[in-house]
């Protein structure tokens, strides 16, 4: 089976404490923040760290409203939703690839 396409999405809001150890743990993974208005430099800390990463600033509509926007903004077949204060560890992403990869009939695993 061919490889798939991955990409993770982060919705933050004032996630400065948090937000830079998030998207450490997923360097190397197509990524898009979905910022709801931050107002405590978690901006500045994304451009000027992780320049990679797609930044999207949008109204905050809610959690699942920035999920939405992120999952839109990629053409990724697996999307790995992380919430800002959460972060991966070890090979946390290739299994979740793998059991995707076992069991396509799931729409989604966690």
């Amino acid at each position: 089976m061919a490889e798939r396409s991955v990409a993770a999405t982060v919705v933050t809001y004032d996630a400065m404490p948090w937000v830079e150890r998030c998207l450490e743990s997923l360097e190397g993974t197509e990524t898009v923040v979905v910022d709801h208005g931050s107002t405590d430099g978690t901006l500045d800390l994304v451009r000027g760290r992780f320049p990679a990463v797609r930044l999207v600033e949008q109204e905050n509509r809610g959690l699942a409203a920035g999920w939405n926007r992120g999952l839109a903004e990629t053409a990724a077949e697996l999307v790995l939703v992380v919430n800002s204060d959460a972060w991966l560890v070890g090979d946390g992403l290739a299994e979740l690839v793998r059991v995707a990869e076992r069991r396509p009939d799931a729409g989604l695993i966690g």
